[in-house]
């Protein structure tokens, strides 16, 4: 069958024929494992911001779990939004972050735990960064000010996802939207 598990438990869409698709899979809110008003409990700080960004991040996770594997095309949403602020904020696009940032040379946070050689780290890297970027956008669209918001995080934790202040993912986003305001 052509299917693999990704780090997160899911079944990817992998050239995969209708026959193949289970029966049985769960639908959006059935399917969701995560308790994300526990994670939404333990995240808040107080600081009206970042909380209200936490939401956003945990309304995206919410989606992004929620998604149909053997749909094609599905986490298009929540790429768009991040598509839409790099294109906004570092004038490139999603696809051009992922190429440059490489992160599979990665070794710290959950990064060093994954084998090297087997797309996983990519894959946790375009996991996370689909996340932080989609809630950016999010953020932004809702009239706040992401550039008082991104120090804030960069100083923060998130359980499950930014467990370090300085977490590769988001330390390559804080990258390119600095490398933009240098150039210009």
């Amino acid at each position: 069958m052509g299917t693999k598990k990704d780090i997160f438990g899911k079944v990817l869409y992998c050239s995969m024929g209708k026959e193949d698709k289970p029966k049985d899979l769960p639908k959006g809110e059935d399917g969701l494992s995560f308790d994300y008003k526990r994670f939404l409990e333990i995240t808040k700080t107080g600081n009206y911001s970042f909380d209200a960004y936490v939401e956003l991040l945990s309304r995206e996770m919410q989606i992004y779990d929620g998604v149909d594997p053997y749909e094609k095309d599905a986490l298009k949403s929540i790429t768009d939004k991040a598509d839409s602020f790099l294109k906004r904020h570092a004038g490139i696009s999603y696809d051009d972050f992922l190429r440059q940032s490489n992160p599979e040379i990665f070794t710290e946070n959950d990064f060093g735990k994954l084998p090297e050689g087997k797309n996983l780290r990519r894959r946790l890297f375009e996991h996370r960064a689909r996340l932080y970027l989609s809630s950016l956008e999010d953020f932004e669209q809702r009239g706040h000010d992401v550039s008082k918001l991104l120090p804030e995080i960069q100083q923060s934790t998130i359980p499950y996802l930014k467990k370090e202040k300085d977490e590769p993912t988001f330390r390559e986003i804080m990258k390119v939207l600095q490398r933009d305001k240098r150039d210009t």
